[in-house]
């Protein structure tokens, strides 16, 4: 039977938890509202409804007692409390212990899979958006910056990285974005999403401030230690890149090395170099020395991941110093101080183009689907505008475009064979 009036709980804690299910039960529409997302304390450590923060025991399950009795009594009326405790009973001789954990997680995904319950997850009412273009996925676990990346994919399948990923595997979304740890999202992304056909090895692609405007590199941390055809590889997918976000023809090429000249480098980069400069479908211009790929010559840098990751740490390191400087010494004089201020227009200019979190975050480059990593300290602008980029290579169908691409260069190689 359903009732037309609806119920408002307030807190989703035991005694919420609770009132909200046993009136579902009932046929009574039920608005359950999530506060711990605004309200939590330390000592909440997830997310999940009716969590245990002080002890793990319910107190006394005996019968010959007034506590235990009541638990019975409960039993028989079909209580959530109670059943979710049973089921995730620990020893504890006469007492009612439970996994904190199993208890919490098996309450909130009753509570979440009844139909006649409205979750309200509070942090999102703070917001004006549209509500048909948001749904909140449960999932329970969290990789942690510091986890080991391989274990903690394999280990913790329902963390928001591998459930996202699933979804974009499954094509129910088409794009995943993620600031977290980003070893695990390798893994995972390659786990889940698999190389497309014909690609070597996946690449980490991200965009640079440059004279000219911007630049792309990649490799900046998929792949260590590289072969020469990765590198060749890597140019021509960073040349549809290009293509694809700026709309950018026949965008020019450059290999990172300790020198410009053409015998310059290890075996790795000469080999890589030779193919380079016999790939028609690139536009290749020699190498390329870090001191150069800003000045605006070169559009996409191709590296192994190794140096790729140390240009970029380095560069946003030197970013800092460079920042923090300035303004120790501008503190030290009231004419710096007026200095300064006639500046600030251009140095705010200058630092919007530093600013890691203007360029969407990094591709992963070469997957069966969308893979997008924010940096780390991303604020609200830098998933923003991850979010953006992802939106854009999905309404462009990149990664088809990219499978053509791979398509016809492997067909043209064999051919030449």
């Amino acid at each position: 039977m359903t009732y037309n009036k609806e119920v408002v709980v307030v807190g989703a804690g035991l005694a919420g938890s609770e009132a909200a299910y046993q009136l579902a039960k009932r046929g009574i529409k039920v608005k359950l509202y999530e506060m711990k997302k605004i309200k939590k304390t330390e000592a909440h450590k997830s997310d999940d409804f009716a969590e245990l923060v002080c002890s793990n025991s319910l107190g006394a399950d005996n019968l010959a007692n007034a506590s235990g009795l009541m638990k019975e009594e409960l039993r028989r009326l079909g209580s959530l409390v109670i059943k979710s405790a049973d089921n995730n009973r620990v020893p504890a001789g006469q007492a009612l212990a439970v996994d904190r954990d199993g208890f919490s997680q098996e309450i909130t995904s009753t509570l979440r899979k009844m139909e006649n319950i409205e979750i309200i997850e509070e942090e999102l009412k703070k917001y004006k958006y549209d509500s048909t273009k948001i749904e909140i996925v449960d999932a329970r676990e969290v990789i942690e910056m510091t986890d080991d990346p391989v274990t903690a994919v394999k280990s913790k399948k329902d963390s928001s990285m591998n459930r996202t990923l699933e979804l974009v595997k499954e094509g129910v979304v088409d794009a995943s974005v993620s600031a977290g740890n980003t070893g695990a999202l390798i893994t995972a992304s390659q786990l889940k999403l698999k190389r497309i056909k014909g690609v070597l090895r996946p690449a980490i692609a991200t965009m640079f401030p440059n004279k000219k405007g911007k630049m792309l590199m990649l490799d900046v941390g998929a792949t260590a230690d590289c072969k020469p055809e990765f590198l060749n590889q890597y140019a021509i997918m960073g040349s549809k890149y290009l293509e694809i976000l700026l709309g950018m023809k026949n965008p020019t090429v450059g290999l990172l090395n300790i020198g410009t000249e053409e015998g310059k480098g290890n075996e790795v980069t000469r080999e890589a170099y030779n193919l380079l400069r016999e790939n028609k479908s690139i536009n290749f211009a020699g190498n390329v020395e870090s001191t150069e790929v800003m000045n605006g010559k070169i559009d996409v840098v191709v590296t192994d991941g190794f140096a790729g990751n140390m240009v970029l740490k380095t560069a946003e390191g030197i970013a800092k110093f460079v920042v923090s400087s300035l303004k120790e010494e501008i503190n030290k004089s009231f004419i710096y101080k007026l200095g300064a201020l006639l500046l600030k227009p251009a140095m705010k200019h200058i630092m919007k183009r530093m600013d890691s979190s203007e360029y969407g975050g990094a591709m992963f480059l070469g997957l069966n689907g969308l893979s997008i990593k924010a940096h780390g300290n991303s604020d609200s602008n830098g998933i923003k505008n991850a979010i953006k980029v992802a939106n854009k290579f999905a309404e462009m169908k990149f990664v088809e475009e990219l499978k053509n691409v791979i398509d016809m260069e492997n067909s043209e190689n064999k051919t030449l064979d």
